[in-house]
This record gives structure tokens, C-alpha cells and sequence, in this order.
């Protein structure tokens, strides 16, 4: 997109922010924070892990939690800048405060830090350098959450009230941000929201639970829920292993201990967190074969240098890639479709002269518009 139009965040980003530290300084990234943040703060207990065979002392390692079963998930220490900070609360805590009392830069380092850039026309962002402000009760904070592997993280300040939260998890069922602002509610003395209505259906029929169900997101991604039938109960697909659902009320399902409320049928969609997403249940009414040949074929991309194989069978079209896979391809529209790639990937098919298909597109939470040219 044109710059300064939008704001969509970037992992890659803040790894090529680790290059240009470590080109500049001509240090590892882990020896120059070491040298110019960690020891000046006393933060003993941090370091960047940018070596796959690096031992690091009481390590707690990531467990994926579908409701009813823990799994490892491995972390992929391809790459550090975005990732691979291995801290404590306590560590994290000493940082945070370099906020409201620096040290170890400049104060105006910090309010630049604090500065939210303006976007063309009407546009909006929260982002700033690197943090993201906002408002909880009229009491203003900074923040910024993490997520890789099952790991997840959250680090709220509120400046003016002299708060500090930092939540560190190996598990993704625990939502830090949701749990930090709990925690800054009592501690402000700010009410609890109001749980969320459901979507409750009162023509709901259990031979309705079944599908695949998806929202599109307002960055363009998608969340996908996948429910089948076997043997007489229902289960949600996940990446491990699919977890049974147990029949709450109505149309109201619940994966065993995982909080999440998810309503199935005509009237679909999930409360989570405190939030409430509306689902479409996707129509998987058999495609034309004809219609399907013409997206046939191998689609390369030379900026991220991998290939999709992309046929039909069975009146179903498919996606084919030699890490993620064979995935079936549900359509959303002409030349649009969903890959549920860990519920994120939108597939767009490209048309030139003769209307002849000429390449795809994928579209995800942080990839806008990847290009793919089909090869001849």
C-alpha cells in the first residue's frame, strides 16, 4: 500500500532492524544489548537466543493447549530481532522502567518513542515507535503484546498512575492482554466489562453444526473454525490434534476447558476474550471441473522464492506446498478463495488478456498482496 496510508505491523521489520544494529555496531545483536541495555539495567537473567544449539538455564518451553490436550510446539529460531528475546518479568520490569526514568538513552529517544505518526486523509494507527498507546478508563498507557510458537506476552505502563504489568505465558489458551487489563481495572479501581452477548439460535438444529466457518478480519485476514461429525460427536480441527466439543446449550459449543464460547449453525461466531466475532458458515457446493482446470498449474514467487501447485479433483480445487502441505482451496467469490492455513491465508487468482488465469495473490494478517506468476 502507499505509504503513510495504513498501518499494518511487520516481524520483518524489527528483523532487519537487528541487521542494521548489528551492521552499525559490529556486535551480535545479543552482545550490543548486552553492552548498552541489559547490564546497565541489571537485566541478568536476559538474552537473545540467536543460536539454535544455545543452552539458556531454566528455559520454559511452549505448549499448544487445544481445550483438551497440551502439545510442544517448537519455537523456529530461523531468525531474532522479532523474536528470541528469553527474559523474566522481573528483567522485563527493570526495562519498562527505563520509560519514566531512562538511563541508558536519551529522555528524547523515549518521547520519540511515544510519538504516533499521522496518516493520510481520515486514516488511523495507534502504533508508534515500536509501542502501541491507547486508553483504558481515561487512564492513558503504552503497550505492546508478543506471540510465536504458543508463547505469548504482554507489557502495559501506565505513566501517569505509576503501573507497571508484565505477563509472560508458554501457552496460548491465556490471553495476556485481556488478562492485563483485568488486572489494571482492579488495581484502578475501573469496573469490569460487561460479558458479550452470544449468538444464540433458537431455530438451531445440531445436524447444522457441521462446516467450516470464517470472518474476515479489517486487515484483510481471516479466522477459520472447522467443525465435523464422527462417530456421533463434534470436533474442532486444530493444529495438533482436533479437540472434542461438548454441547453447552443450544447452539453453544465449548472445546473442554478452553474459554472460548463458540456458537455454531446459521447464526454463528465466537465470544473470546471479551470480544465477539460474527462466523459465516462457507457453502461447499461442488465447482464446476471446468471452471477449476483453468486455475491449474505451478505458481512461483521470486521475492520469497517457494511455489504453489494449485489443481482440481473431485469437483474441489486444491492448494499443494512441499512444507505447508495439500489444502483444499473454499471458495469466497470469483478467482477468490480461503486456504485455512492456520486460519489466515486468502488465495486470489489473476486474470490477463483472453481472461486467461496468469497468477495468484495471498493476503494475511501480515502479508498484503504476495504475488505469485503462474509458470508456463
Amino acid at each position: 500500500f502507499e505509504p503513510r496510508t495504513q498501518y499494518r505491523y511487520s516481524n520483518s521489520n524489527f528483523v532487519l532492524l537487528a541487521e542494521i544494529a548489528e551492521k552499525v555496531s559490529g556486535l551480535s545483536l545479543n552482545d550490543f544489548l548486552q553492552a548498552r541495555v541489559f547490564r546497565p539495567l541489571g537485566m541478568e537473567s536476559t538474552v537473545i537466543r540467536d543460536r539454535y544449539w544455545q543452552r539458556i538455564d531454566n528455559r520454559a518451553v511452549s505448549f499448544h493447549d487445544n481445550g483438551s490436550a497440551y502439545f510442544h510446539h517448537v519455537l523456529n529460531y530461523g531468525s531474532y530481532g522479532s523474536t528470541s528475546l528469553h527474559t523474566t518479568a522481573h528483567d522485563f520490569l527493570r526495562w519498562m522502567d527505563t520509560f519514566s526514568n531512562p538511563t541508558v538513552c536519551k529522555p528524547e529517544t523515549i518521547g520519540e518513542m511515544f510519538v504516533v505518526p499521522k496518516l493520510k486523509g481520515d486514516a488511523q494507527t495507534s502504533y508508534a515507535g515500536g509501542l502501541m498507546l491507547g486508553d483504558l478508563g481515561g487512564h492513558r498507557y503504552i503497550e505492546h503484546g508478543g506471540a510465536d510458537a504458543s508463547f505469548r506476552s504482554v507489557n502495559m505502563h501506565f505513566p501517569e498512575d505509576e503501573l507497571d504489568i508484565v505477563i509472560l505465558a508458554n501457552t496460548a489458551i491465556l490471553h495476556p492482554g485481556t488478562a492485563a487489563r483485568a488486572i489494571a481495572r482492579i488495581l484502578l479501581g475501573l469496573d469490569a466489562p460487561a460479558e458479550p452477548d452470544g449468538f444464540c439460535d433458537d431455530a438451531f438444529r445440531p445436524e447444522d453444526a457441521p462446516g467450516t466457518y470464517y470472518a474476515i478480519q479489517p486487515d484483510g485476514s481471516m479466522i477459520v473454525e472447522q467443525v465435523y461429525e464422527k462417530d456421533g460427536t463434534l470436533y474442532l480441527t486444530d493444529l495438533y490434534e482436533d479437540a472434542p466439543l461438548t454441547h453447552v446449550a443450544g447452539n453453544e459449543y465449548r472445546a473442554g476447558h478452553s474459554p472460548m464460547r463458540l456458537f455454531l449453525g446459521k447464526h454463528a461466531g465466537f465470544v473470546l476474550n471479551g470480544g465477539r466475532v460474527a462466523l459465516t458458515r462457507h457453502d461447499t457446493e461442488p465447482e464446476n471441473d471446468e471452471c477449476l482446470l483453468a486455475y491449474e498449474g505451478r505458481y512461483e514467487s521470486e521475492e520469497v522464492e517457494t511455489a504453489y501447485t494449485v489443481y482440481a479433483e473431485n469437483g474441489a480445487l486444491f492448494i499443494d506446498h512441499f512444507r505447508n502441505g495439500r489444502q483444499r482451496l473454499l471458495r469466497l467469490s470469483r478467482d477468490c478463495y480461503l486456504a485455512p492455513y492456520l486460519g489466515t491465508l486468502t488465495v486470489r487468482f489473476t486474470r490477463g488478456s483472453g481472461d486467461r488465469v496468469i497468477g495468484l495473490s495471498c493476503t494475511s494478517g501480515r502479508v498484503l498482496g504476495l504475488n505469485f506468476s503462474k509458470a508456463e
